[in-house]
């Protein structure tokens, strides 16, 4: 097994086709797919290419079959594959972007797009030290977007939730926003114009596709 974890990206999440929606019944689980397929248009191909992302992620990492791969949740929200206990996996979408992080130690990731910094929303999920930064940002814009995109893998890899990551400040290290006092690194890139981050103990393999080639490399493996 590869102990790297890996992210892969599907870009242009509307592309789908409608026969590709179908086909990707096959990868949810019949409970989930249940009220998957109820949401609108947009958002049922950002979730069908998540889905794809992290089949095709863990298919990756563990040699996986793709209908082996069925996301199942926690009472609390968090997505775990009860065929592969010894797996960690998260999963986001925003915009045209969806994306899937796997691993053998805890993760979390996130996508977003651009933000606009408004210091009622902030207050939601920075801390006073993290705002004071924004506002003296060249930026306060993509600023608060990456932190708030930060603070959301974080909240993900530790199971505090967004509001719970509040009081985890982050310290911007170049190009990264490292979490205080633990191992966790948060790193964050642009793809798309769109924000990711990834927070976990390790810099992971980035992988990035079409959506339409997430699904026409599923459709082929399970027929």
């Amino acid at each position: 097994m590869n102990k790297k974890s890996i992210v892969v990206l599907a870009c242009e999440c509307t592309s789908l086709t409608e026969e590709q929606i179908f086909q990707a019944e096959h990868i949810f689980d019949a409970n989930v797919w249940q009220k998957i397929k109820k949401r609108p248009p947009q958002k049922l191909k950002q979730s069908v290419a998540a889905q794809l992302a992290l089949v095709y992620a863990v298919n990756m990492i563990n040699d996986a079959l793709p209908h082996n791969v069925k996301t199942e949740y926690l009472p609390n929200g968090k997505p775990f594959l009860k065929s592969f206990p010894n797996l960690h996996i998260s999963k986001s979408h925003s915009g045209e972007l969806a994306g899937a992080a796997v691993g053998v130690s805890p993760l979390g990731l996130d996508v977003q797009v651009q933000a606009v910094f408004k210091n009622r929303l902030a207050e939601c999920v920075l801390c006073k030290n993290e705002i004071e930064f924004i506002t003296h940002a060249d930026n306060p814009d993509e600023m608060f977007t990456r932190l708030f995109c930060a603070k959301e893998a974080w909240g993900k890899v530790s199971g505090a939730g967004l509001t719970g990551s509040k009081h985890k400040e982050l310290i911007p290290s170049g190009k990264d926003l490292l979490c205080m006092g633990e191992d966790l690194q948060c790193t964050l890139w642009k793809q798309d114009d769109i924000t990711c981050c990834f927070c976990g103990n390790d810099a992971p393999q980035i992988h990035v596709f079409k959506a339409v080639q997430l699904a026409e490399w599923f459709i082929k493996i399970y027929e």
